[in-house]
């Protein structure tokens, strides 16, 4: 109100300046009363007025706005700068560059159209991280803690030494590994206790079932063998017993052809040379030559045979009561015995019943 009063008041004395702006004493008034409104607008702080705005009319251009101790709750303006220190509590929108610091030395600022940060300074974070999709730096720079997937960097980076703190800090953070460590060990041995459990179980389970199958196999096998040995025991009586059968009959034959001395001779036509029968073929009568052997109980055996070098003739016989045999021997059966012609000596076994009578006939084929 005090304002709109001053207001009214240099209206009236700028209508008296209009008409004669020439004057002196205009002008000294005019400067009196600039200077008198002036002390006015101080004395009654025009300006701290509350839900005021402040506007610049239209095709006016203020070169800015001063104030000490003043505060503005909202400031839309094209461009906005601050001599002193600037506090915003509230957000700060803009649609163009923001600078910080004098002009052209961009101590700090963020563009607009890439939205790119320049410092000249440091990049403090008092409580809190620092946290950006990349990071370059280009130059020397002192980290205290870095988490990063990819840290590019073109010179040096500084790494303080790392601080361990109190030797009981220290042990309380080994003595915490330990104790965690020895969890998990203890939690793998457990597992693996289980699963050796189960696995001693299953393979206890194998060995049972394979003592029982063994034991079953074992009385299947005993009775088998009693069975086997009771089988035995029968083929041994049955052998026994066909062996004393056996042995009776080769005693009664060896009672019926007990050894004893042999004799043969041929018919009248037939000669002995050097202890030799002579088989002439022009001397022999028919072809053959009639052979008579002299033993004992030949009326006992069943079948003749002379045998030489693997040959064997079965002889046709004309038995004489049991003290003598009487066969034909052809020159072509005594060389059929050998496998030979001409002049050959032979001495041919007689075979009675299968068995070798232990009586030779030398024999001397003479073509």
């Amino acid at each position: 109100a005090d304002g709109d009063a001053a207001d009214g008041a240099l209206s009236d004395r700028l209508d008296v300046l209009e008409a004669d702006p020439t004057t002196a004493t205009a002008v000294a008034a005019v400067q009196t009363q600039v200077t008198a409104n002036a002390d006015e607008i101080s004395a009654t702080d025009y300006f701290d007025q509350t839900a005021e705005t402040l506007h610049a009319g239209e095709g006016e251009t203020w070169t800015g706005i001063q104030t000490t101790t003043g505060l503005f709750t909202e400031v839309t303006t094209s461009t906005l700068a601050a001599s002193g220190d600037t506090e915003l509590d509230g957000t700060l929108g803009l649609d163009g560059n923001l600078r910080v610091g004098t002009d052209g030395t961009n101590t700090f600022s963020v563009n607009a159209s890439s939205g790119s940060v320049t410092t000249s300074g440091d990049i403090t974070s008092v409580t809190g991280n620092v946290t950006a999709q990349s990071i370059i730096i280009s130059g020397s720079s002192n980290l205290q803690t870095v988490t990063a997937t990819t840290l590019s960097v073109s010179s040096v980076i500084t790494v303080p030494e790392p601080t361990f703190g109190t030797a009981a800090a220290n042990k309380s953070y080994v003595d915490s590994e330990i104790s965690s460590a020895d969890a998990a060990l203890q939690s793998n041995i457990d597992d693996e206790a289980t699963a050796r459990s189960n696995a001693d179980g299953v393979l206890q389970s194998s060995i049972d079932a394979e003592v029982n199958a063994r034991s079953a196999a074992d009385v299947t096998l005993s009775a088998a063998d009693a069975t086997l040995q009771d089988n035995i025991d029968a083929e041994q009586v049955a052998r026994t017993a066909a062996d004393v059968t056996l042995q009776s009959n080769i005693d009664a034959l060896q009672t019926s052809i007990a050894a004893q001395a042999w004799s043969y001779k041929g018919s009248a036509t037939c000669s002995f040379v050097n202890g030799y029968l002579v088989l002439d073929e022009s001397d022999l009568s028919g072809g053959s030559e009639t052979i008579t052997i002299y033993g004992a109980d030949l009326d006992q055996a069943s079948t003749f045979a002379l045998a030489n070098e693997g040959n064997s003739l079965t002889l046709s016989t004309l038995v004489a009561g049991g003290s003598s045999l009487t066969f034909d021997l052809s020159h072509a059966q005594a060389a059929a015995l050998t496998g030979c012609t001409g002049d050959l000596y032979l001495h041919l076994n007689l075979i009675i019943d299968g068995r070798n009578s232990g009586l030779t006939l030398f024999v001397r084929i003479q073509a």
